[in-house]
Protein backbone atom coordinates (compact mmCIF):
# COMPACT_ATOMS: atom_id res chain seq x y z
CA UNK A 1 0.00 0.00 0.00
CA UNK A 2 3.17 2.26 0.51
CA UNK A 3 4.43 1.79 -2.79
CA UNK A 4 1.17 2.58 -4.36
CA UNK A 5 0.32 5.59 -2.61
CA UNK A 6 3.87 6.78 -3.87
CA UNK A 7 3.15 6.29 -7.24
CA UNK A 8 0.24 7.97 -7.14
CA UNK A 9 1.85 10.84 -5.90
CA UNK A 10 4.65 10.91 -8.31
CA UNK A 11 2.22 10.93 -10.72
CA UNK A 12 0.30 14.07 -9.29
CA UNK A 13 3.66 15.99 -9.12
CA UNK A 14 4.81 14.89 -12.78
CA UNK A 15 1.88 15.64 -14.92
CA UNK A 16 1.77 18.61 -14.59
CA UNK A 17 5.60 19.07 -15.06
CA UNK A 18 5.32 16.83 -18.02
CA UNK A 19 2.78 19.51 -19.31
CA UNK A 20 4.63 22.47 -18.62
CA UNK A 21 7.83 20.99 -20.16
CA UNK A 22 5.31 20.37 -23.48
CA UNK A 23 3.81 23.68 -23.06
CA UNK A 24 6.92 25.17 -23.67
CA UNK A 25 8.38 23.88 -26.39
CA UNK A 26 5.12 24.01 -28.45
CA UNK A 27 4.91 28.12 -27.59
CA UNK A 28 5.14 29.92 -30.77
CA UNK A 29 5.58 33.44 -28.96
CA UNK A 30 9.01 32.37 -27.59
CA UNK A 31 10.91 29.87 -29.32
CA UNK A 32 13.11 27.97 -27.36
CA UNK A 33 16.80 27.39 -28.12
CA UNK A 34 18.12 24.17 -29.51
CA UNK A 35 20.07 24.09 -26.17
CA UNK A 36 16.86 24.66 -23.80
CA UNK A 37 14.74 22.04 -26.17
CA UNK A 38 17.96 19.61 -25.73
CA UNK A 39 17.60 20.16 -21.65
CA UNK A 40 13.63 19.88 -21.42
CA UNK A 41 13.82 16.45 -23.49
CA UNK A 42 16.83 14.98 -21.20
CA UNK A 43 14.22 15.81 -18.13
CA UNK A 44 11.60 14.28 -19.53
CA UNK A 45 13.80 10.99 -20.31
CA UNK A 46 14.49 10.90 -16.59
CA UNK A 47 11.08 11.12 -14.99
CA UNK A 48 10.16 8.67 -17.72
CA UNK A 49 12.96 6.35 -16.69
CA UNK A 50 12.41 6.64 -12.91
CA UNK A 51 8.50 5.98 -13.21
CA UNK A 52 9.46 3.07 -15.25
CA UNK A 53 11.56 1.51 -12.32
CA UNK A 54 8.35 2.22 -9.89
CA UNK A 55 6.10 0.27 -12.00
CA UNK A 56 8.82 -2.97 -12.02
CA UNK A 57 9.10 -2.61 -8.56
CA UNK A 58 5.45 -2.11 -7.66
CA UNK A 59 4.68 -5.69 -10.29
CA UNK A 60 7.35 -7.66 -8.28
CA UNK A 61 5.85 -6.64 -5.17
CA UNK A 62 2.46 -7.43 -6.21
CA UNK A 63 3.56 -10.76 -7.67
CA UNK A 64 5.18 -11.98 -4.52
CA UNK A 65 2.12 -11.20 -2.47
CA UNK A 66 0.25 -13.14 -4.59
CA UNK A 67 2.63 -16.36 -4.90
CA UNK A 68 2.50 -16.19 -0.72
CA UNK A 69 -1.42 -16.33 -1.26
CA UNK A 70 -1.45 -18.78 -3.48
CA UNK A 71 0.48 -21.01 -1.07
CA UNK A 72 -1.35 -20.06 2.50
CA UNK A 73 -4.93 -21.68 0.03
CA UNK A 74 -2.76 -24.66 -1.02
CA UNK A 75 -2.10 -25.19 2.63
CA UNK A 76 -5.58 -24.80 4.05
CA UNK A 77 -6.93 -27.01 1.60
CA UNK A 78 -5.01 -29.71 2.71
CA UNK A 79 -5.42 -29.41 5.84
CA UNK A 80 -1.74 -28.25 6.56
CA UNK A 81 -0.83 -26.18 9.74
CA UNK A 82 -0.49 -22.53 8.90
CA UNK A 83 2.95 -20.29 9.94
CA UNK A 84 3.31 -18.61 12.58
CA UNK A 85 5.70 -16.45 14.42
CA UNK A 86 8.15 -17.92 16.09
CA UNK A 87 7.85 -19.02 20.26
CA UNK A 88 10.46 -17.10 22.46
CA UNK A 89 13.38 -18.99 21.98
CA UNK A 90 12.52 -21.19 19.10
CA UNK A 91 14.79 -21.23 16.10
CA UNK A 92 13.39 -20.76 12.52
CA UNK A 93 14.41 -23.66 10.37
CA UNK A 94 15.63 -23.16 6.92
CA UNK A 95 11.94 -22.81 5.08
CA UNK A 96 10.72 -20.81 7.74
CA UNK A 97 9.49 -19.44 10.90
CA UNK A 98 9.09 -21.80 13.69
CA UNK A 99 5.43 -23.51 13.13
CA UNK A 100 2.74 -24.30 15.58
CA UNK A 101 2.51 -28.12 15.87
CA UNK A 102 -0.63 -29.93 17.61
CA UNK A 103 0.21 -32.18 20.60
CA UNK A 104 0.26 -35.57 20.43
CA UNK A 105 -2.15 -37.36 23.44
CA UNK A 106 -0.54 -39.18 25.96
CA UNK A 107 0.41 -42.96 24.72
CA UNK A 108 -1.72 -44.90 26.91
CA UNK A 109 0.40 -47.26 28.79
CA UNK A 110 -0.74 -51.14 28.38
CA UNK A 111 -0.88 -53.45 31.42
CA UNK A 112 0.57 -56.30 32.69
CA UNK A 113 0.05 -59.03 35.66
CA UNK A 114 2.11 -59.33 39.07
CA UNK A 115 1.77 -63.29 40.05
CA UNK A 116 3.25 -65.42 42.79
CA UNK A 117 3.19 -66.73 46.13
CA UNK A 118 3.29 -65.59 49.83
CA UNK A 119 3.94 -67.33 52.83
CA UNK A 120 2.24 -66.32 55.68
CA UNK A 121 2.81 -66.80 58.77
CA UNK A 122 1.35 -65.11 62.73
CA UNK A 123 -1.67 -64.02 60.13
CA UNK A 124 -4.91 -65.85 58.96
CA UNK A 125 -4.50 -63.84 55.25
CA UNK A 126 -2.90 -60.91 53.66
CA UNK A 127 -3.45 -59.14 50.65
CA UNK A 128 -1.17 -57.45 47.73
CA UNK A 129 -1.63 -54.01 45.85
CA UNK A 130 -0.28 -51.46 44.22
CA UNK A 131 1.33 -48.61 45.94
CA UNK A 132 2.08 -45.98 43.61
CA UNK A 133 -0.73 -45.20 42.36
CA UNK A 134 -3.01 -42.77 44.36
CA UNK A 135 -6.95 -42.11 43.53
CA UNK A 136 -9.60 -41.54 45.49
CA UNK A 137 -11.93 -44.22 44.31
CA UNK A 138 -15.01 -43.66 47.14
CA UNK A 139 -17.06 -46.87 47.38
CA UNK A 140 -19.18 -47.95 50.56
CA UNK A 141 -18.18 -50.88 52.69
CA UNK A 142 -19.60 -52.99 56.29
CA UNK A 143 -18.09 -53.85 59.17
CA UNK A 144 -20.70 -55.49 60.76
CA UNK A 145 -21.02 -55.88 65.29
CA UNK A 146 -22.37 -59.29 65.99
CA UNK A 147 -21.77 -61.48 69.00
CA UNK A 148 -19.41 -58.83 70.31
CA UNK A 149 -17.28 -59.14 67.48
CA UNK A 150 -16.46 -57.28 63.90
CA UNK A 151 -17.35 -58.73 61.11
CA UNK A 152 -15.46 -59.10 58.98
CA UNK A 153 -12.46 -58.82 61.39
CA UNK A 154 -10.13 -57.29 58.86
CA UNK A 155 -11.75 -54.75 55.86
CA UNK A 156 -9.37 -54.00 52.92
CA UNK A 157 -10.74 -50.92 51.13
CA UNK A 158 -9.78 -47.87 48.54
CA UNK A 159 -8.77 -44.57 50.10
CA UNK A 160 -12.09 -42.43 49.84
CA UNK A 161 -14.44 -45.61 51.21
CA UNK A 162 -17.32 -44.99 53.43
CA UNK A 163 -17.42 -47.63 55.92
CA UNK A 164 -20.14 -48.61 57.87
CA UNK A 165 -20.60 -50.13 61.58
CA UNK A 166 -23.91 -51.38 62.01
CA UNK A 167 -24.90 -52.58 65.85
CA UNK A 168 -26.40 -55.87 65.33
CA UNK A 169 -25.87 -57.08 68.88
CA UNK A 170 -29.18 -56.37 71.56
CA UNK A 171 -26.27 -54.38 73.68
CA UNK A 172 -24.51 -50.85 72.82
CA UNK A 173 -21.36 -50.91 70.96
CA UNK A 174 -19.12 -47.76 70.44
CA UNK A 175 -16.55 -48.17 67.89
CA UNK A 176 -13.11 -45.92 68.17
CA UNK A 177 -9.70 -46.02 66.89
CA UNK A 178 -7.20 -44.40 68.52
CA UNK A 179 -4.63 -44.90 65.36
CA UNK A 180 -2.53 -42.03 64.57
CA UNK A 181 -3.56 -39.91 61.48
CA UNK A 182 -7.09 -41.87 61.08
CA UNK A 183 -8.40 -41.33 64.92
CA UNK A 184 -12.11 -41.41 65.31
CA UNK A 185 -15.08 -42.09 67.78
CA UNK A 186 -18.47 -43.14 66.90
CA UNK A 187 -19.89 -43.09 69.94
CA UNK A 188 -22.29 -45.59 71.79
CA UNK A 189 -25.58 -46.95 69.57
CA UNK A 190 -27.89 -49.11 70.02
CA UNK A 191 -29.15 -52.81 68.30
CA UNK A 192 -30.38 -51.42 65.01
CA UNK A 193 -28.76 -48.33 64.78
CA UNK A 194 -25.35 -47.54 62.27
CA UNK A 195 -22.74 -44.89 62.15
CA UNK A 196 -20.23 -44.19 59.46
CA UNK A 197 -16.96 -43.01 58.84
CA UNK A 198 -15.25 -42.34 55.74
CA UNK A 199 -11.51 -43.31 55.15
CA UNK A 200 -8.72 -40.79 53.92
CA UNK A 201 -5.73 -41.98 55.27
CA UNK A 202 -3.56 -45.23 53.92
CA UNK A 203 -2.56 -47.74 55.62
CA UNK A 204 -4.01 -50.31 58.90
CA UNK A 205 -6.22 -48.73 60.92
CA UNK A 206 -7.00 -50.63 64.50
CA UNK A 207 -10.44 -50.65 65.01
CA UNK A 208 -12.18 -51.25 69.04
CA UNK A 209 -15.01 -50.81 71.00
CA UNK A 210 -15.11 -48.57 74.23
CA UNK A 211 -17.19 -51.33 75.86
CA UNK A 212 -15.42 -54.38 75.01
CA UNK A 213 -11.92 -54.82 74.98
CA UNK A 214 -12.34 -58.27 73.51
CA UNK A 215 -13.83 -56.81 70.12
CA UNK A 216 -10.73 -56.03 67.85
CA UNK A 217 -10.79 -55.16 64.06
CA UNK A 218 -8.52 -54.31 61.32
CA UNK A 219 -9.22 -51.64 58.43
CA UNK A 220 -6.52 -51.70 55.62
CA UNK A 221 -6.74 -48.20 53.53
CA UNK A 222 -4.99 -48.68 49.93
CA UNK A 223 -4.29 -45.64 47.75
CA UNK A 224 -6.63 -47.56 44.95
CA UNK A 225 -8.43 -50.10 43.15
CA UNK A 226 -5.61 -52.68 42.10
CA UNK A 227 -5.21 -55.33 45.12
CA UNK A 228 -6.38 -58.92 45.64
CA UNK A 229 -6.10 -61.35 48.53
CA UNK A 230 -3.68 -63.81 48.67
CA UNK A 231 -5.48 -67.68 48.34
CA UNK A 232 -5.24 -70.04 50.87
CA UNK A 233 -2.52 -72.05 49.08
CA UNK A 234 -0.25 -68.60 49.35
CA UNK A 235 -0.78 -67.74 45.61
CA UNK A 236 -2.08 -64.45 44.14
CA UNK A 237 -2.62 -62.91 41.14
CA UNK A 238 -3.33 -59.39 40.44
CA UNK A 239 -4.11 -58.43 37.17
CA UNK A 240 -4.23 -54.84 35.14
CA UNK A 241 -1.40 -53.20 36.70
CA UNK A 242 -0.20 -50.31 34.18
CA UNK A 243 3.56 -51.36 32.80
CA UNK A 244 6.26 -49.56 34.15
CA UNK A 245 8.61 -49.86 37.36
CA UNK A 246 5.72 -50.18 39.99
CA UNK A 247 5.93 -50.56 43.75
CA UNK A 248 4.05 -53.26 45.23
CA UNK A 249 2.93 -53.78 48.50
CA UNK A 250 2.15 -57.09 51.15
CA UNK A 251 0.23 -56.49 54.13
CA UNK A 252 -0.74 -59.39 56.58
CA UNK A 253 -3.06 -57.77 59.74
CA UNK A 254 -0.62 -57.03 63.13
CA UNK A 255 2.15 -56.54 60.19
CA UNK A 256 4.05 -53.15 58.71
CA UNK A 257 3.28 -53.63 55.26
CA UNK A 258 6.29 -54.97 52.83
CA UNK A 259 7.01 -52.69 49.66
CA UNK A 260 9.12 -54.32 47.18
CA UNK A 261 9.69 -52.61 43.25
CA UNK A 262 8.73 -54.65 40.76
CA UNK A 263 9.03 -54.10 36.64
CA UNK A 264 6.00 -54.50 35.12
CA UNK A 265 6.08 -55.40 31.14
CA UNK A 266 2.65 -55.42 29.17
CA UNK A 267 0.73 -58.29 28.75
CA UNK A 268 3.24 -60.33 30.38
CA UNK A 269 3.29 -61.42 34.17
CA UNK A 270 5.51 -60.50 36.78
CA UNK A 271 6.64 -62.84 39.77
CA UNK A 272 6.77 -62.04 43.44
CA UNK A 273 7.91 -64.90 46.65
CA UNK A 274 8.35 -63.88 49.43
CA UNK A 275 7.18 -64.49 53.46
CA UNK A 276 5.14 -62.10 55.90
CA UNK A 277 4.20 -62.66 59.13
CA UNK A 278 1.53 -61.47 61.06
CA UNK A 279 1.66 -59.30 64.07
CA UNK A 280 0.65 -60.37 67.46
CA UNK A 281 -2.59 -58.88 68.69
CA UNK A 282 -1.44 -56.50 71.66
CA UNK A 283 -3.25 -54.98 75.26
CA UNK A 284 -5.10 -51.75 74.43
CA UNK A 285 -7.01 -49.37 75.84
CA UNK A 286 -10.05 -46.88 75.68
CA UNK A 287 -10.59 -44.45 73.67
CA UNK A 288 -9.94 -42.11 76.82
CA UNK A 289 -6.60 -44.06 77.71
CA UNK A 290 -7.93 -45.79 81.04
CA UNK A 291 -7.77 -49.24 81.07
CA UNK A 292 -11.00 -51.38 80.21
CA UNK A 293 -11.10 -52.97 84.02
CA UNK A 294 -13.66 -55.77 84.30
CA UNK A 295 -17.06 -54.44 82.80
CA UNK A 296 -18.61 -56.69 80.55
CA UNK A 297 -22.05 -56.53 79.00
Amino acid sequence: MRLLRLLVLTWTLWVPTLSNADDKTSSAAAPASQKDVARVEAELQKQRTLLAGLIQLMQRRLSAEQTALDALQAAVQSGGGVAAPAAPGATPGPEGPARVRRKRPPRVAGTGTVAGTITVRGAKAAWVYVEDLSTTTGGAATMTQKAKAFVPGVLVVPRGTRVEFPNGDPIFHNVFSSTAGAEFDLGSYPQGESRTMTVTRTGQIDVFCNLHSQMRGYVFVVPNALFTKVGADGRFSLGMVPAGKRRIGVWAPGAKAVVLEVQVTADKTAKIDMEISGGSAKAHLRKDGTPYGSYDE
